[in-house]
Formats: structure tokens, C-alpha cells, sequence
């Protein structure tokens, strides 16, 4: 009987545009975004977002956003390093994490410790009711149940 393995994780050259810093590294989640995301729906519906699972962006978040250009971003150390242990993502499919996965949008994935959910860019969910409720529905699951 033979075993196939693999790699879960892709290893490639960090693409990270901007990471908030929080000096205390308590991050309850880390959001990571495209690089194409508006700068008023962080500032407006993300936040609107995050403060309704009771996540303060200010204090609670890492923020991740990819840079423009085509190289994709490898979270996972700094995911390892700040012991964060949810990972909500915005217009970015795993592959464009490194991540050797599959996952479906509005779909929590458990990998580990690691709870993962992606979902569309800001700028869809911002004119998109039907997708707001079922990233609601699975941030409630996620965040909201014990």
C-alpha cells in the first residue's frame, strides 16, 4: 500500500504590503485583503464587520494587505509567529496565501489550529446582500459560538 504526501504549505518570497503592528502581539484574527481593497470600506464596512463578531480592528487585528504586484503572499510565519489562530481573507483564493488547499468562499476551514474563511472582496460585499449574510452567517459560527 503506498502513502502520497505533500506539501500543505507552498513556500514563497513574502509579498506583504503592510501589516499593522501591535506591540502587545494579542491579535485575535488576522484579516488579510487584496491589493485592490478601498481604503473607506476598511475604514467602513470592515470594521462594521469586525466589530459586530466583538473583534476591535484597532486592537485585535492583524491586517494584511497584498501588494499589487504577482507574487504571492506566504502568511504563514507570521500567522505561527503572532499565534494567530483565525485567518479571514478578502478577494484572495489559497493559492495566492501559498496555501496547498482547497477551500470554498463563505466556508470555514479547519487546517490545524487554524480556522480559515474566504470570502469575496470588500468591493462585491459592500453591493452584494446575499453574500453579506452568508459571510454573517459563517463569522457568527467562527466567532460568536462556544
Amino acid at each position: 500500500m503506498a502513502f502520497h504526501t505533500f506539501n500543505l504549505i507552498a513556500h514563497s518570497l513574502d509579498a506583504i504590503d503592510q501589516i499593522t503592528d501591535n506591540t502587545s502581539n494579542s491579535f485575535k484574527v488576522m484579516v488579510v485583503l487584496g491589493a485592490e481593497e478601498d481604503k473607506d470600506l476598511l475604514d467602513g464596512l470592515l470594521k462594521k464587520i469586525l466589530s459586530a463578531i466583538k473583534i476591535d480592528m484597532s486592537n485585535d487585528v492583524c491586517l494584511v494587505k497584498k501588494t499589487e504586484s504577482p507574487t504571492r503572499l506566504n502568511i504563514l510565519s507570521a500567522i505561527k509567529d503572532l499565534e494567530i489562530k483565525k485567518v479571514l481573507c478578502f478577494g484572495l483564493q489559497p493559492l495566492d496565501l501559498t496555501l496547498n488547499i482547497s477551500a470554498s468562499f463563505y466556508k470555514p476551514l479547519q487546517v490545524g489550529a487554524h480556522t480559515f474563511l474566504f470570502a469575496d472582496s470588500l468591493s462585491i460585499l459592500d453591493t452584494d446582500p446575499a453574500r453579506k449574510k452568508a459571510l454573517w452567517n459563517n463569522l457568527q459560527q467562527i466567532f460568536l459560538t462556544t
